[in-house]
């Protein structure tokens, strides 16, 4: 992972040579392809604060339909941070 960057509360921006992450607590919750700059977010629902959180990312100015698994965030967060 190149950078890590505070948002606000417990949101963070992380970016790697592929993506942008943003992260509520600890978790990825959304993503932008820097290749398409296509930004995806979670399939899953989440509370109050971590909605907030991917609503308010200021990168983003609208996301895909599709939404994946939670699992293809873990795994890709997992993979920029560990396998780059």
């Amino acid at each position: 992972m190149r950078t890590y960057k505070k948002l606000r509360g417990q949101s963070y921006e992380a970016e790697s040579t592929d993506y942008y992450f943003l992260i509520s607590y600890v978790t990825p919750v959304a993503v932008i392809e820097k290749a398409s700059g296509k930004a995806f977010k979670t399939a899953r629902r989440w509370s109050k604060t971590t909605s907030t959180h991917i609503g308010e990312w200021g990168r983003v100015q609208s996301y895909e339909r599709e939404q994946p698994l939670q699992d293809w965030f873990d795994l890709t967060f997992l993979h920029a941070t560990l396998l780059r």
